[in-house]
């Protein structure tokens, strides 16, 4: 079943054209990953379906509805954003940037009930932050303060998390603690998980299906078997790259070359 379903989709800042006529689809339940080189409009294009940009041209159904059709309360209750920069050094807490996940699910002017205060504190455990709820946000290393935006994310109770670049400044420790976590919420929940993602390692071990941008145009979009070859990726990365495959999980993994 198709959750997303774009077509013809443009858009443009002023007469710079950032995407060009995209048609893809996006299934009920997918890890789908979306990559490209530095400029491929990437960031752009997560925007866009997530209601945060309106397309210049095209359609975006959601659920079989146009996108444009669902209020911001409505959107928020179904999709999470989770943005590149993630949650900056603000003066507030752990528990509470996290509980304000909880937001659209809040009737005007009240505060959380048991129930929301039990989702936060059942996510802050999971992501071992429990012991952290009461420290300023300010005072957290750059992966802690990303765990808490995916957190936040997490609170809101989405039926899609879209996530930009989610293990950017991470190092490997803290990229497979987000990653291992998102893909646990996908498999218990069954919520749809959208990802713009460099490391082409990273998309191979958690994705299904991949969508690789250029230049604002489709190369190439499928199951992730069919879409990571060395072959195109050289020749889009501009890049000379050799496929292995992880000797443990059989995922197509890419070496560079070298000289």
């Amino acid at each position: 079943m198709n959750l997303y379903k774009i077509q013809d989709l443009n858009q443009h800042y002023g007469e710079l054209a950032v995407l060009q006529d995209l048609s893809f689809t996006i299934g009920q339940g997918d890890m789908f990953g979306i990559i490209g080189p530095n400029g491929s409009g990437k960031s752009t294009l997560i925007s866009t379906i997530s209601g945060i940009l309106p397309p210049t041209s095209g359609s975006i159904l959601l659920n079989g509805r146009p996108l444009s059709s669902y209020s911001a309360k409505e959107l928020a209750l179904q999709i999470a954003v989770l943005e590149q920069d993630g949650t900056p050094a603000l003066p507030f807490t752990v528990e509470q940037v996290v509980s304000m996940g909880r937001f659209p699910w809040l009737k005007p002017f009240s505060d959380l009930g048991p129930q929301d205060k039990a989702v936060v504190e059942n996510i802050l455990r999971k992501l071992n932050l429990w012991t952290k709820r009461s420290q300023k946000i300010s005072t957290l290393s750059g992966g802690q303060r990303q765990l808490v935006s995916l957190a936040r994310a997490m609170a809101q109770e989405p039926q899609v998390l879209i996530l930009d670049e989610p293990t950017t400044y991470l190092d490997i420790g803290h990229q497979l603690l987000v990653m291992d976590h998102v893909r646990q919420w996908h498999v218990e929940l069954g919520i749809t998980i959208i990802m713009v993602l460099h490391d082409l390692n990273i998309t191979g071990q958690y994705c299904d299906y991949v969508l690789l941008l250029d230049q604002g145009k489709i190369v190439t979009w499928g199951k992730k078997d069919e879409v990571m070859s060395a072959e195109v990726l050289t020749q889009v990365y501009k890049a000379d790259l050799v496929q292995v495959h992880h000797p443990k999980l059989g995922v197509p993994q890419f070496l560079l070359s070298g000289k």
